[in-house]
């Protein structure tokens, strides 16, 4: 399916004496999967384009390589980006970029993926997600911080497209929301609700904007038209139908409930066509064919719905229809029963009486627009009677439904094109006009305070800090003068390559454990991902040297577990060899005798890294992990020799490195020959420390 003729003019050769074309990059949505989000996707592209005549957009896509396969639109570039690599690679490159940016530095050396290139080169970034930054979704939200913080780092303005938004009632989802929304250029509401909750928030007034779903606003072609007059030669056909919508959200919500959600469907289905004497399209709004994931899939439960109804007025298209399909199949249809929000955004653009089976407000702040409220039905009333007798309901109340939708529907249209006439605006367009704004709050009073405590706390902490610096340089003036006349430079010199060395001698006992763990992979592959995860552990959290990894390995078929073993182990075995140069360096500089009470927390320590070096012990641990996490377990192909041989390779690695550091300690200043092995193992134990410090940067050990 084209995205349209004003897209397809955007990709027309501009005219030499015009300004530089302008460049917009597009978040959290994909031409596949999820079709609610193709059809923002596609009205986004195809209104902008024609606002902004010569726009290049670029998708930065969940599902690349299915996205290229469907996308036939020149105007549109689709570059990767999966949570993982969002999470493992971009964030923490963008971190550094952003950084370097600030301190008007170099950084776009740094911005090594094409999603982090279109980013950069992005006069615009839009976040077409339709929903974010909502109580009780887990880890979703560190998606929903991510689109807007690579965006904030880069220093691109960023236009939340219609979505909604909140309740923000979780301590965590109400400061993330607090902190990083105010950075946006511009967020539109999609709803009452959604402004309500936005106003609590105490955002400024000028910064939200009242509309609705831009889904409104797609263009269906004449190539989907063709396709449905297709289907419709099934026998369902023959008969008035109703299109229903199945949901995989919503059937894992109904099952938390102890609901059979395809079972009610099945009872549903086969009431409309027995009783009722309908035809009914049962429709996957949802669609990843060939996967058993249900992540964006309805196929799964469409298919087990299908299979038990068993009638031959029933007809289910097991296939991936686009937006424009989908909405030109439900606009030839007399109802819709609807469990997708978009199924439902189909149904009211095309003026067919739906019946909605929800689990947010986002569907009755849409369906307000209509005076159609009382048409939703919660997700835990999805009983037998429940569904028949809202559906009785709605096919009573037909004609009056269908002229508000009549009535109410070009003016919701003509609300959807705010979105992309907010976009053109910040394209440097004309300025848009928007519904007056509703009532926003000022930020209570009671937040000032907080946020001056705040602001002197980090004064306070980062003045003791340099307080500190200032007072041991005031100390130590005059060593350092010395130092400064003492400098040497071949020492300095030689320490470089020494440390070049220790890189790469990690990087290949990681090559080591992974042949032996993981897989055969050649040593070249295996250095340069550890050396690129090295940038990792120099940002809080250390966890982003661990998820580049999993990025690298799982995208070559390597499962997720035995990638963490492997890391684990890797950071055990440094850890105990680090400890044993400490530990020894101690010994033959101070002898037995001075290391008094060091003596039995260093021997615990060595014990139990010993013991956690175990490959019985880590397997164990691990499967307790991965058991609890509902996954299925994995057997270490590993004996205690080998992790006394890796741990062995990592000691030499450290002494090598402590040369090094040797070498350039005594450029500056005396470094007695027999304080070697002392200075390398403290060294090596402070590198660790500071790998553990997990809120703060390796370096700092």
């Amino acid at each position: 399916m084209s995205l349209g003729p004003a897209a397809a003019a955007a990709s027309a050769a501009p005219d030499p004496g015009s300004p530089p074309a302008k460049r917009v990059a597009l978040l959290g949505a994909t031409l596949t999967g999820n079709r609610g989000a193709e059809a923002m996707l596609r009205a986004a592209v195809q209104q902008i384009s024609r606002l902004v005549p010569g726009v290049r957009l670029t998708l930065l896509s969940l599902y690349p390589a299915d996205d290229a396969a469907e996308n036939r639109d020149p105007a549109l570039k689709i570059a990767p980006l999966s949570p993982l690599s969002m999470v493992a690679v971009a964030f923490p490159l963008a971190l550094l970029a952003g950084l370097l940016r600030r301190l008007r530095l170099p950084y776009r050396f740094l911005l090594r993926t094409p999603a982090l290139r279109a980013l950069d080169a992005a006069d615009l970034v839009i976040d077409l997600s339709g929903i974010s930054f909502v109580d009780g979704r887990g880890t979703i939200i560190i998606y929903n911080v991510l689109v807007v913080l690579l965006p904030v780092l880069l220093g691109k303005p960023l236009l939340k497209y219609a979505q909604a938004l909140g309740p923000f009632r979780g301590r965590l989802n109400r400061f993330c929301a607090r902190w990083l929304l105010p950075k946006t250029a511009r967020i539109v509401a999609r709803g009452r609700i959604t402004r309500a909750h936005l106003d609590e928030l105490g955002l400024p007034p000028e910064l939200v904007v009242d509309s609705t779903d831009a889904a409104f606003a797609m263009e269906v072609d004449p190539q989907a038209q063709a396709a449905v007059e297709a289907l419709r030669r099934e026998r369902a056909f023959s008969r008035p139908v109703v299109a229903v919508s199945a949901s995989s959200v919503v059937e894992r919500l109904c099952e938390a409930r102890g609901i059979d959600y395809p079972a009610r469907m099945v009872e549903l289905i086969r009431w409309l066509i027995d009783e009722k004497g309908y035809g009914v399209c049962l429709v996957a709004h949802s669609a990843r064919p060939g996967r058993e994931s249900v992540k964006n899939n309805d196929l799964p439960v469409c298919r087990r719905i299908a299979r038990e109804v068993g009638r031959d007025f029933c007809c289910f298209p097991d296939r991936a229809l686009n937006a424009g399909e989908l909405r030109a199949l439900i606009g030839s249809c007399r109802f819709l029963v609807a469990a997708r929000f978009h199924a439902m955004i189909a149904g009211l653009a095309t003026g067919t009486p739906t019946l909605q089976v929800g689990w947010s407000h986002k569907y009755t702040e849409v369906l307000e627009l209509f005076d159609l409220q009382e048409y939703a039905l919660d997700y835990a009333r999805v009983t037998e009677a429940g569904l028949r007798e809202m559906f009785e309901r709605v096919e009573r109340e037909e004609t009056e439904i269908r002229a508000k939708l009549a009535d109410r529907l070009p003016a919701v249209i003509e609300l959807s094109l705010i979105n992309a006439r907010l976009a053109a605006e910040l394209l440097g367009g004309p300025r848009a006009t928007t519904s007056e704004p509703g009532p926003c709050k000022t930020p209570a009073k009671t937040g000032r305070p907080l946020k001056l405590a705040s602001t002197l706390a980090k004064v306070l902490v980062l003045g003791c800090c340099f307080a500190y610096l200032g007072a041991v340089l005031v100390r130590n003036f005059e060593d350092l003068q010395a130092a400064r006349q003492t400098l040497r430079l071949w020492p300095i010199i030689a320490s470089f390559p020494l440390a070049v060395l220790y890189l790469i001698g990690r990087g290949l006992v990681w090559h080591l454990m992974v042949r032996r763990m993981v897989g055969r992979f050649s040593a070249g592959a295996d250095v340069r991902c550890w050396l690129s995860s090295l940038l990792g552990k120099y940002l809080p959290g250390k966890v982003f040297a661990l998820l580049g990894r999993l990025y690298m390995y799982q995208s070559n078929g390597v499962r997720s577990a035995q990638v963490t073993a492997c890391f684990l182990l890797e950071a055990a075995c440094a850890a105990l060899a680090a400890l044993l140069i400490a530990v020894v360096g101690m010994l033959w500089t101070w002898g037995p005798d001075r290391i008094g009470a060091l003596a039995a927390p260093a021997a615990l320590l060595v014990a139990g890294l010993i013991i956690a070096t175990h490959p019985g012990v880590l397997g164990r641990l691990m499967n307790i992990g991965l058991r609890m996490a509902g996954r299925s377990p994995i057997v270490l192909n590993v004996r205690w020799h080998d992790v006394a041989g890796w741990t062995a390779l990592m000691a030499v690695n450290w002494l090598g490195l402590g040369l090094g550091f040797h070498l350039l300690l005594g450029a500056l200043t005396a470094a007695p020959a027999h304080l070697y092995v002392f200075l390398t193992g403290t060294f090596a134990a402070a590198g660790i420390i500071g790998i553990l410090a997990i809120f703060a940067p390796a370096g700092l050990g």
